[in-house]
Parts: structure tokens; sequence; C-alpha cells
């Protein structure tokens, strides 16, 4: 350790046993008032927030149930002809009304909202004139505006141009849902790559501002249908992620699909379909069953919770002839319309709680009889997550009470 420090002044002290000789003298303590204050010496942290401030934060809420959340961003890629402008207008719509969207509840009192489009908009007052007339309705005239080819959204200057002057616009309408159609359109001059996470987080700051949510229509790629087109931030960087997707690439007229394949701070996954129905001059969207051969819409289960999946995985493999694996994972994605990688997440579960445990035995399949490990309820005794009267038990945990050496117990069969 150095034999000198460092004096307040900047003058070099000597140690000299316990006490120091400065070879400067000492200079006045400064005035209070010329010291920098903490929000001067932290200007570029952001938000600083202790325990207590980060619980004082809003919590979590939908805002249409089961299809937006309140106070996120949200990207919605989708191809040409998947109905995105329907949606966004469909959504607003409901919003300024507090009217349900397909039967999917409105979770806050009427608010203003805006639609910001980069194309014509010729045939808008259309569409909501149809949605007006399918809901028996009418949108009052100050809670539904449109912004028609504004300067570009390009993020590149962040606090000046475009977006500082739609905050603006938004708080003076109390606005706490805005719409952009399209990313290509309302941006021309972006680089949809290098640009992606600006305009995200430009986003994030608007819903911030507004206290509410902020979707963006974009195009996906030529190649895969299920992701943004450019950089990868536009799916991981905002709160959720909504994939427009025909159920037939060729069929002007076919079903669309609405997968929520991003929410992050609640289940994803959940899909519903949607089609195109003639109402006055224009439009609608209907919800429709899913076509078939497709699997997926929230009517068949498929924003079940995990624990819930758990709890369904487990009573099959109870109710059923013992079977493979994968034979499992196929029954149970098929039946409640969710993803094969959550049924094998709630699969893991079970065996890693040795709720349900494999042995060998023959089974037949198209090359004949061969052994397998198929799979059987296990030696603990499981306890579901809800009752049947459908609230939750205390844990939802499994119940180790029964020795491991007695009979087999796994979920009972149905009465």
């Amino acid at each position: 350790m150095s034999d000198s420090t460092r004096s307040r002044s900047g003058g070099k002290r000597r140690r000299t046993g316990h006490r120091e000789q400065s070879f400067l003298p000492d200079l006045p303590d400064p005035d209070p008032d010329d010291l920098p204050r903490d929000e001067d010496l932290y200007d570029n942290l952001g938000h600083i927030l202790d325990r207590a401030g980060l619980a004082a934060l809003p919590k979590p809420e939908p805002l249409i149930e089961g299809v937006l959340d309140l106070r996120t961003t949200v990207v919605m890629p989708g191809d040409t002809g998947t109905n995105k402008t329907f949606a966004l207008i469909g959504w607003a719509c409901s919003i300024a009304t507090g009217r349900p969207w397909l039967g999917h509840a409105v979770c806050l009192p009427p608010t203003p909202v805006i639609l910001v489009v980069g194309e014509g908009a010729y045939g808008l007052d259309g569409r909501i004139a149809a949605g007006e007339e399918a809901n028996d309705v009418a949108v009052p005239l100050d809670r539904f505006f449109t912004l028609v080819q504004p300067a570009s959204i390009n993020p590149k200057g962040f606090w000046t141009g475009f977006w500082p002057e739609l905050e603006s616009f938004a708080e003076s309408k109390g606005a706490r849902f805005v719409a952009l159609d399209t990313f290509s359109s309302l941006a021309p001059d972006a680089d949809e790559t290098t640009d992606a996470a600006m305009l995200v987080r430009r986003m994030s700051a608007l819903a911030g501002s507004l206290d509410g949510t902020v979707v963006l229509a974009h195009h996906v790629g030529w190649g895969e249908k299920d992701r943004s087109r450019g950089g990868s931030q536009l799916e991981s960087d905002p709160d959720a992620v909504i994939v427009l997707r025909k159920a037939d690439p060729d069929d002007p007229d076919t079903a669309v699909s609405l997968t929520r394949k991003k929410v992050k701070d609640g289940p994803s996954g959940a899909t519903l379909w949607v089609r195109r129905t003639p109402v006055g001059a224009s439009c609608v969207l209907e919800e429709i069953d899913p076509p078939p051969g497709k699997v997926g819409g929230q009517r068949r289960g498929a924003a079940l919770g995990h624990r819930h999946l758990v709890d369904l995985v487990a009573r099959w493999v109870a109710e059923h002839e013992p079977t493979t694996k994968q034979q499992i994972y196929e029954a149970v994605a098929a039946e409640n319309g969710v993803g094969d990688k959550r049924v094998r997440a709630a699969f893991a579960e079970l065996e890693r709680e040795r709720l349900i445990k494999s042995k060998r035995a023959s089974v037949r399949d198209d090359q004949g009889v061969k052994t397998r490990d198929v799979w059987v309820p296990g030696d603990a005794r499981w306890r579901p997550a809800a009752s049947s009267e459908g609230q939750r038990t205390d844990t939802g945990r499994p119940d180790r009470t029964r020795p491991r050496s007695g009979p087999r117990s796994g979920v009972r069969k149905g009465r």
C-alpha cells in the first residue's frame, strides 16, 4: 500500500506515523449549493427503484382478456392478407367503447385510442362503421383518432421529431392505446434490422408515458411466416408478440390464426381463429373453430396455465392404458390445443416428482410388437393444483405421506 494519499483538494499527503502531513495548505470545504445533486450525478441511470419502489409499480393486468395486456409493447407480424389492420381497428373500437372484442372482455373503462397509418385511410371509416353495425354501438367521435402518413417513425433521433409529438398528442387526448400500422409504411427510411431495438425502446417509453399499450403491425419475411421480418429484437425486446398466419396460404379467404407467441408476464401459446365476414360496405372479424387438421384456440384450452397442464398430463396417464412418452405428448397436445413443448415441460415435472414412472412393456406399432418404455402413475400421491370446484388447493404439490414401498397411487380414474 502506498505511503501517500491524495487530499480532498488534490494535494499530496505523506503519512508520518498516525498523522498526515500535507504538502499543500488545506482548502475550505465547498459550498453545498455548488455540489451536484443526486439526480444530476445519476442522470443517465434511468429510474432508480429500491425494493419498495418495485413493489409499488402497477401489477400486470389485461387490456383485452386473453389477447392484449395493459402497459405493454406488442409486435404483431403477419403476411399480406392476414387481417392486421382489421385486428387493430377491432381492438381500438372495443377499447374506445368498452365492448368485448369477439367475446373477449375489455378490462378498462372506455378510453380514447389512436391509430397511426402509413398508407391511405380511405377504407378505414367503412371498417369502423362495419364494427359499429356488427356490435350495435357507436364509436364516440372524441375517442378514435387517426394519424395518416405522419413523418417517419424512424427512431434514430429518439427524443426528436415524430415520437415526442405523438406522446404529447396522446397525453392531451387521454389515449391509452396506440396502434402503428405498419413498420415499413411508417418508417420507409428505417433499417428493419439495425433500427429494430431502438424502435421497440421508443414504443416502450410511449407505453410507459401513457400508462397504456402500444402495438406495432409488421410483416413477416419471405421464408418463415411465423416470425417478424428484420432484426431479432422485434421479437426479443417487446413484451408480447402476436403472430397472424393463414390456414391456407393460397386461399385469400382462408381462416387466420392469432397466436400469442410471446407473453412476458403470462402463459404464451394461446391461439384463436378468425375469418372476415361481410357487414355493410366492409367486413369485420369473427371468431371461428379451428379448421380441420388445425389445433389451438382458446376455446380448446390453449391458454392453460402450467399447473393446470401438469394436472391434465397426470390424469391422462392415469386414465389410459400404459403407452410411450411420445404418444402421451401428442395426445395431450392435440386434446388441449397446446404446444408439444409445454406438454414436455409438464411431463418432465411429473417425472421429476416421481408422480409418473416408466416400465418395460410390449407395444404394438406399424412395425409389429416391440418392447419399450411405457408410462404409468408413480408411487407419490398426486394432489391436483385445483379442486373439483375450480379452487386451488393449499400447495398443489405431491403428497409424500404414503411410503414409496406401498401400493401405487396416482390420479384416480373418473367416478
